[in-house]
């Protein structure tokens, strides 16, 4: 279609409450007879879209398209669109999508139109492309500071989690997988049974002992979209809003996986009534699967941690078992260099001599052992390394131990009574 080259920008010229209609109207005078959609600006990432494959996109001639980069971290940039005006091929069909950006008041407005040559095949194209830009298929989702964003760190980090690498009692994770799997393969058998479509999975024990690791071994198997909640304070926004906003989220989304980390640090206050409400309130066919997890479960209060409705199973990960740290150990010791391997009478010193180690403690023993025979390479024979790190991190933990308020036996006891 012709363009007026300066269509955009005498629109973003009037006062910031009229740039979309203005722009709008504009727009479906100049694109006529074909139509226009419009669709909310923070839903849509045309350019992502096209650098997945999804679509072709390429800048509308005639008209200038912002486009930058800001700094992501050291030796990387991250690309953005701003007002721009694109030409997109999607599934034979040829279209034009326009996003504006503009300031109202001390926030930022978008919005995004696409121009299409019938409305059925503009909402076609609007939904894939929000469906794509609301659950990305390379990132998770995060909830923070009262807002989702996407990780692609977290991303990456689950995609490179490896069963190989987790040293858990025999069939812990294979029971834990198939509980995980067979929710999600019986929607209808609950559905003829009148079951509600919803499971809980609470995972409780010490840092360091492969809670983390577990889950993300868990969702990369399942390759579902995930939403991840790390905290539901804001700076403006109230708690309970923003316990509502991360949940009509997840149910959008569903089938889904909803994690929801540090449990007895994310409920505290206001957010423990609202996290209930908003559990009991999950329709009997949301489809949605919790993963919740929680390094102190004492703290959590009675009625999230004593209810099966809210969390049907709870999965505990202790400090490992002589026969688990014997094979943690065992495993670091194949993977590492053969000047570096110890044999299996140091090994099994090692074990006897780490009693409720975890298994962050255990790494940390043998990385800062490589490091220092590293350092110098042949100086040191690496049992000697090792031991003498074993000695640095009982001191350590010792410290750690004296500095920290212990939990009386009444707590203790409470804890094991809410996880029977």
């Amino acid at each position: 279609m012709g363009t007026d080259a300066m269509l955009l920008q005498r629109s973003l010229e009037l006062r910031p409450s009229a740039v979309g209609y203005a722009l709008g109207r504009e727009l479906a005078q100049v694109a006529a007879p074909r139509v226009v959609l419009e669709v909310p600006g923070r839903e849509v990432d045309v350019w992502a879209f096209a650098r997945e494959g999804r679509c072709k996109a390429s800048r509308h001639e005639g008209v200038h398209s912002q486009f930058g980069t800001t700094w992501r971290r050291r030796g990387e940039l991250k690309d953005h669109q701003g007002t721009s005006w694109l030409d997109v091929e999607w599934e034979g069909h040829s279209l034009e999508t326009v996003m504006a950006t503009w300031e109202l008041g001390y926030n930022r407005e978008s919005a995004n139109w696409i121009i299409a040559d019938d409305m059925a095949t503009a909402r076609a194209f609007a939904t894939a492309l929000t469906d794509f830009s609301a659950m990305p298929p390379n990132a998770l989702l995060v909830f923070s500071n009262g807002c989702w964003k996407r990780d692609r760190d977290s991303w990456a980090a689950v995609r490179a989690a490896r069963k190989e690498d987790l040293i858990l009692p025999d069939d812990f994770l294979e029971q834990l997988g198939a509980d995980a799997r067979h929710f999600l393969s019986s929607r209808a058998t609950y559905r003829e049974f009148g079951l509600p479509y919803k499971r809980g999975l609470l995972f409780v024990g010490p840092p360091g002992n492969g809670k983390t690791a577990c889950l993300r071994v868990l969702l990369r198997d399942l390759a579902l979209p995930t939403l991840v909640v790390r905290g539901f304070t804001s700076r403006y926004g109230e708690v309970e809003q923003n316990v509502a906003t991360a949940f009509e989220k997840a149910k959008a989304a569903a089938p889904c996986v909803l994690v929801l980390e540090d449990l007895d640090v994310l409920v505290r206050g206001a957010a423990l009534s609202a996290l209930l409400n908003e559990i009991d309130g999950l329709g009997a066919d949301t489809g949605i699967l919790t993963l919740a997890t929680s390094n102190h479960p004492e703290l959590l209060d009675p009625a999230l941690a004593d209810r099966p409705s809210r969390f049907d199973r709870v999965y505990r990960f202790d400090a490992p078992a002589p026969r688990d740290r014997r094979r943690f150990l065992a495993h670091w010791n194949e993977r590492m260099q053969p000047e570096l391997r110890v044999d299996e009478a140091v090994v099994e010193d090692l074990v006897l001599r780490t009693d409720t180690f975890s298994f962050a403690f255990l790494q940390e023993l043998v990385m800062s052992a490589m490091v220092r025979w590293v350092a110098e390479p042949g100086k040191r024979a690496m049992p000697e390394l090792l031991r003498a790190e074993l000695d640095s991190l009982v001191i350590q933990r010792r410290k750690g131990a004296e500095a920290s308020p212990q939990r009386s036996e009444d707590e203790a006891d409470e804890c094991r009574r809410r996880l029977r």
